[in-house]
């Protein structure tokens, strides 16, 4: 950044995440709120831009992803923010935050973490009943019907729900089968 273009305030931001960066100053949420206070003042958006980025994926270096988080999905870099999400590796955080964005390249950020979470974890059947619904969420019904089948041969008392959603997965194909004829 040139640095004739930042306004005082934003210069004492940017002095303070190089020394953050160099020395490994680890930043407390409130210094973090207080920079992100600074940088709303700025009247050159590219610099704001830059400059919060820059913010974020320090935070996000430090491990504290969910004031990362915030950060990206404020500036609106939501693959990113799914990113710290995965990282913090709080499976409910993940589906909601790819549920609420609707984007396909989060679906699928979010199924191969859950993916990598069940073979982690083990046979947890509700990663599967998850991960199908993503899967049904993006249109990829075979590997729904995949996951669906999996949950309702577990023993989780509410396995019943698979079956519901089995029907609409074969349903959705059978429409899709339909279309290409």
């Amino acid at each position: 950044l040139p640095i004739s273009n930042i306004y005082s305030n934003d210069l004492k931001t940017l002095i303070s995440m190089k020394l953050c960066e160099n020395y490994k100053v680890r930043i407390s949420t409130e210094t973090a709120n207080a920079m992100l206070s600074d940088l709303n003042h700025e009247k050159d958006n590219k610099i704001k831009q830059q400059l919060t980025s820059r913010l974020a994926k320090l935070l996000m270096s430090q491990g504290d992803f969910d004031i990362a988080h915030d950060i990206y999905v404020k500036i609106g870099n939501l693959k990113k923010a799914m990113k710290c999400c995965i990282k913090q590796g709080n499976k409910n955080k993940v589906i909601e935050f790819a549920h609420m964005a609707r984007m396909p390249e989060l679906y699928i950020l979010a199924a191969n973490f859950l993916e990598n979470l069940e073979l982690t974890n083990g046979k947890n059947f509700s990663y599967f009943y998850d991960r199908g619904s993503i899967y049904e969420k993006m249109g990829k019904y075979k590997e729904a019907i995949a996951d669906y089948t999996k949950y309702a041969q577990s023993d989780d008392e509410y396995n019943y729900h698979a079956y519901y959603w089995l029907s609409r997965c074969y349903k959705a194909l059978g429409n899709e089968a339909k279309e290409k004829e």
